[in-house]
């Protein structure tokens, strides 16, 4: 894995980096951090950011990556509420643009393995372009195929569900076509992985779990005795999954909250919050982007992960974990993790049940305090990066 003759290009669609990152940028930061012979090729990211990682090539896409398509009988009505959705479809249409960059890095680097982070616009099929020579792995940090079906589930308009059901169909014959061909095929969510070796027994062998990882934090729950915030919601609210969760929390659990604890602080922090979260409620304060969330989190009594859609794992959670925060989550926040996680916080769907979950905690301090602990313990067994980054290593010398 050492040796010069080993190169590994990561192909990924954002900069990898950990400080005021995206949870995909987080994740791609652990995943390589302090590892030798990794080179980065950064695909269409707005801005060429500031990272610690070196080796990192940026490649700019020329064309309108928004291309509509005659074959998909839903491009027109998918483009009404997501024009998103065309890179699951179209991206073979722009790979020729950033085909001649990669072939100079593999040509310049000596490179033996391409690993294809898959989070937007890179797709199954894009093995086909490289030599037989060159290994390729797929990375796939949430199923496009399960997220469409999660997100259907979220909408009131019968068209757009029809239109999200008809492209998670159209994604899953393009995995179905493609996912034989990869050297190997990796998921991050265990819920995905265990799905895929399941509808894919025949190559089971190739699929595999590679678990992601978090910067060890200290349990900073006992950093400050006082709080100043009860309840505490992390993410960015572009995001729909994490404005979806929050909507539903104001609008159903709130309320309940509200009629025990009347004086209950609730922190909304993220991107866009108060361009994408409309509330008036004098206990909610919608805090904007922060340069750091060290204080928020000192300062925050429990945190809440109240997802209703969305596929991969949840990197808030895991964040919270590291840092030892007490967690209320949905099913959906949970997705993706071991099953045994749900022994080390709480997991409650229905409006009144989390409401009650969430005073539970608020009125009990050694309570708290012990989910605290549990939280931390998880996070320092599952997410350690030096275990999980020999985990991948394995799996990947196995094809080198």
């Amino acid at each position: 894995m050492e040796s010069n003759n080993q190169n590994i290009l990561i192909i990924c669609e954002r900069t990898p980096r950990y400080n005021g990152g995206s949870g995909d940028q987080k994740i791609l930061y652990t995943s390589y951090d302090q590892m030798s012979n990794i080179h980065f090729c950064v695909i269409n990211d707005k801005n060429e950011i500031e990272t610690s990682l070196e080796n990192v090539y940026y490649c700019k896409i020329q064309k309108d990556i928004f291309v509509s398509s005659t074959k998909w009988r839903y491009a027109d009505l998918i483009k009404y509420f997501s024009d998103k959705q065309d890179r699951f479809i179209e991206s073979e249409q722009y790979i020729s643009d950033i085909l001649r960059n990669i072939q100079e890095i593999i040509r310049k680097r000596n490179i033996r393995l391409l690993v294809f982070e898959q989070t937007g616009i890179l797709m199954w099929s894009w093995y086909k372009y490289f030599s037989d020579n060159v290994k390729c792995v797929l990375r796939i940090h949430d199923s496009h195929y399960h997220y469409l079906l999660s997100d259907a589930k979220t909408r009131s308009r019968f068209f757009s569900k029809i239109a999200l059901l008809g492209s998670a169909s159209v994604q899953k014959k393009h995995e179905k076509k493609h996912i034989t061909q990869w050297d190997q095929v990796h998921f991050l969510s265990q819920k995905e992985y265990l799905y895929y070796c399941a509808e894919y027994h025949n190559i089971s062998k190739k699929i595999i779990y590679a678990p992601s990882s978090i910067v060890k934090e200290q349990n900073k729950y006992f950093a400050k005795k006082k709080k100043q915030t009860d309840i505490l919601f992390v993410g960015t609210m572009s995001w729909k999954p994490n404005s979806d969760a929050v909507k539903w929390f104001l609008d159903t659990v709130l309320p309940i909250i509200k009629s025990e604890l009347p004086d209950v602080k609730v922190k909304i922090v993220g991107k866009n919050a108060l361009q994408k979260i409309n509330s008036t409620d004098n206990n909610v304060d919608l805090v904007g982007f922060v340069e750091s969330l060290d204080n928020e989190y000192k300062s925050t009594k429990l945190f809440i992960n109240p997802s209703q859609s969305g596929g991969g794992i949840k990197v808030k959670l895991m964040e919270a974990a590291s840092i030892g925060l007490p967690v209320v989550s949905t099913s959906d926040g949970v997705s993706g993790f071991m099953e045994n996680i749900n022994d080390y916080l709480i997991v409650k769907d229905k409006p009144k049940e989390y409401a009650d979950a969430i005073i539970q905690l608020l009125e009990n301090e050694n309570m708290r305090e012990e989910y605290s602990r549990k939280m931390y313990e998880y996070s320092n067994e599952y997410f350690d990066i030096n275990i999980n980054q020999k985990l991948w290593k394995a799996e990947i010398d196995k094809i080198l």
